[in-house]
């Protein structure tokens, strides 16, 4: 990832997280936590990534209304336009899908093996522990 990039990136994760501490009012600091590209509040998770050279993007999730958000950053530009939002309510309750080829994909295999990947409950998951208030 190229340095304007990636700096852009981090100051729009961020950008973002201080408005998402304004809303969400967490009650102390330790309510948010960073980890590279990613980071989150009691209430939001958002991750960076790099999509085409010199073009960013964030994602966010709010965990209480269940609404993901996508937004692009473009370095040449500086600029920042929401690309996609969704309520993902019904996507997190799906059991089985289909991955582009023939199989179906269990979700409850494919959760199991990210718990043995991640450890238990790091990931505010349905059946799972959500992050401290």
């Amino acid at each position: 990832m190229a340095a304007l990039p990636r700096i852009a990136a981090g100051a729009l994760v961020a950008a973002c997280f201080l408005a998402g501490l304004l809303v969400a009012r967490p009650a102390a600091p330790q309510d948010f936590e960073t980890h590279g590209n990613w980071g989150r509040t009691a209430n939001m998770t958002a991750v960076t990534g790099e999509v085409l050279r010199d073009v960013a993007a964030l994602y966010v999730t709010d965990h209480e209304t269940r609404r993901v958000a996508v937004y692009r950053f473009s370095a040449g530009d500086g600029e920042v336009a929401l690309v996609a939002a969704r309520n993902a309510r019904y996507d997190l309750e799906l059991r089985a899908f289909r991955d582009g080829s023939d199989r179906i994909v269990d979700v409850r295999v494919l959760r199991e093996l990210f718990r043995r990947a991640t450890g238990p409950d790091d990931f505010d998951v349905p059946g799972g522990k959500k992050p401290p208030k």
